[in-house]
């Protein structure tokens, strides 16, 4: 075996028969040993490693990951990796992840700073211009999101349009004929008033009476209808007349000026700057919001015909208006109350933005409040409970600081990010659980869920969990899985109690419900799978139980007894070839 070189530790790769054991110190040395100890006349691309100081300040080597292994000397341990593992005896042809570590995401690419905050050989060859052409490339790629989905918008506003106007313009031509003299009624009147001087001429023997023309005179309701429906028509008109200039703005605001990445970035910058300084998302965020009020005013003026021509008509085609529109309305304010609303479009953007701004200005106002009555007390802290307090005057001077020091968002994303921020570990388990019930897969769950779970905090991964066997579950009673039991051994089965197992030694001693609850799923796993058979998958699992079980028997009482519980009912119904840990000492 080679020496380690100047730049790299060899690393150490070995087999152990049970997943999960530990080995001494002592006993490293009759591993077998193979030395992947880079060459030494090939370069490495490694960065030095300090023989007497690794990652966390600490004296000990430090060595690069091995796959799925994790073997380090930090602090005198060693912790192994896992053993070699038959694909005949998972629960799909692939090896499965390491319990308890982390996967291996490769090696560092030389692309990046190292920790030590200098810059690899290509890095440093490549100049300014490599980090600069990173960042516009990220600016581009963020720009193209955010034009492409305003595009798609305005693309469907103009089809809206077009459709709404060609229906409005129909229901015109036949309501501007209510603001002209009908032809018809024209006719007949005169004929009538030739007819009344006739007569006239018959029965008086004075001079011809002249019958003047009445004046034209149109109803207000005609007025009415047709002021709505022009107008609605107008709006749309020009809903989409602003659609197609946008279109034509993002086509320019996305175009390359310039072969420098410096370049590029500062024109971008200026662009974007004068895109939020001219206010085209508000601009964008109006269309919608135009066409919806030519629609209101559409239905606005069909509903006054129909009143004026059939009242039951009227009155059906009232309650159907009345429900789209509410329903509009309620998607376009919703969003502004309630953090995890999906009616996020743009003219909801531009009311929740109204409210921030009105819920601004009440801020100042109460600050202005607050001051003059003499309450600016440094020594408070910004945000009190008002519900605290029980006098009035108290109250409501937290209610004015908490109103003063409300935080403020421009857009949706900014208020998601806070809202991921307060409440990361219960998205963690919501996002684990509902992969596993959305797949039902092993493999996903063996390869990809286990991995997360070993990365969440253990209260969230401890119900994340729960809820992955409880949707696997035969049966659920009272909140408590249960499964049939098996036959022959089910890849399954072993992979949800390995779960279990990798989870129970994260949970807190103090924790002693948590405990006992993974005790109860793991006693329910045990009694389905078939611990009777001398079968190399249950060995493993056997083995790995017995050790982790062994670990809580120096717990509390509680957790110390079920443990032990858990433990005697394996022991006896057990034809492997393994001695359980602890045992001996506790009977």
């Amino acid at each position: 075996m080679g020496e380690p070189s100047g730049f790299l530790m060899p690393e150490l790769i070995y087999l152990s028969p049970i997943m999960g054991h530990t080995l001494s110190p002592e006993a490293l040395s009759d591993l077998p040993l193979i030395d992947q100890s880079p060459d030494d006349n090939q370069p490495s691309s490694q960065p030095p490693i300090d023989p007497h100081q690794d990652k966390a300040g600490k004296p000990g080597w430090q060595t690069p990951s091995l796959g799925t292994g994790n073997t380090s000397w930090c602090s005198g341990r060693f912790e192994p990796p896992a053993p070699a593992w038959n694909a005949s005896h998972s629960p799909n042809a692939n090896p499965p992840p390491v319990f308890g570590s982390q996967p291996h995401l490769g090696p560092e690419t030389s692309d990046y700073p190292l920790s030590s905050g200098r810059f690899t050989s290509s890095v440093a060859s490549s100049g300014p211009n490599w980090a600069w052409s990173k960042c516009v490339k990220a600016l581009r790629e963020h720009d193209h999101h955010v034009v492409q989905g305003w595009k798609e918008d305005v693309d469907s506003l103009l089809v809206f349009a077009g459709l709404f106007s060609a229906v409005v313009t129909a229901f015109n031509i036949e309501s501007y004929k209510l603001l002209q003299e009908d032809p018809d009624e024209r006719t007949a009147s005169l004929l009538a008033r030739i007819s009344a001087q006739l007569e006239a001429n018959y029965t008086t023997k004075t001079d011809t009476l002249l019958i003047p023309a009445s004046d034209l005179h149109v109803d207000a309701r005609s007025v009415r209808i047709n002021t709505l429906w022009f107008s609605s028509l107008v709006l749309s008109l020009v809903s989409a007349s602003i659609g197609i200039l946008t279109k034509q703005w993002l086509r320019e605001y996305t175009r390359n000026a310039a072969s420098s990445p410096r370049e590029n970035a500062r024109i971008r910058q200026l662009r974007q700057e004068g895109l939020t300084r001219w206010k085209i998302p508000l601009t964008i965020a109006l269309l919608p919001f135009l066409l919806q009020v030519a629609m209101a005013l559409f239905f606005a003026g069909l509903l006054d015909l129909l009143w004026s021509l059939h009242r039951s008509v009227a009155s059906v085609i009232t309650v159907l208006v009345a429900a789209s529109l509410s329903f509009l309305i309620f998607t376009t304010l919703m969003p502004t109350f309630s953090d995890d609303c999906p009616y996020k479009s743009p003219q909801a953007l531009g009311a929740y933005l109204v409210m921030q701004g009105l819920a601004h200005i009440a801020s100042v106002v109460a600050l202005k409040v607050y001051r003059g009555l003499g309450w600016d007390r440094p020594t408070w802290p910004l945000v009190i409970d008002p519900l605290l307090f029980r006098r009035g005057r108290r109250r409501l001077a937290a209610w004015l600081l908490n109103l003063v020091h409300r935080r403020y968002f421009a857009s949706w994303r900014e208020r998601e990010m806070a809202i991921v921020h307060d409440t990361a570990d219960r998205l963690d388990h919501r996002v684990l659980a509902d992969a596993d019930a959305t797949f039902m897969e092993d493999d996903f769950l063996w390869r990809t869920i286990s991995f997360c779970l070993n990365d969440t905090e253990c209260p969230a991964a401890l119900h994340c969990l729960h809820e992955i066997l409880a949707h696997r579950a035969d049966r659920v009673i009272d909140g408590v899985p249960f499964w049939r039991h098996r036959e022959s051994v089910d890849g399954g089965m072993n992979m949800l109690l390995h779960l279990v197992l990798d989870i129970l030694p994260r949970i807190d001693s103090a924790d002693s419900t948590g405990i006992e609850k993974a005790l109860s799923v793991a006693d329910n796993l045990c009694r389905a799978i078939p611990f009777e058979t001398e079968h190399w998958d249950t060995i493993v699992l056997y083995q790995r139980l017995f050790d982790e079980l062994a670990k809580l028997l120096t717990r509390a009482l509680s957790v110390k007894m079920c443990a032990f519980g858990v433990m005697r009912k394996m022991w006896a119904r057990s034809n492997a070839p393994v001695r359980p840990p602890g045992m001996c000492s506790v009977c």
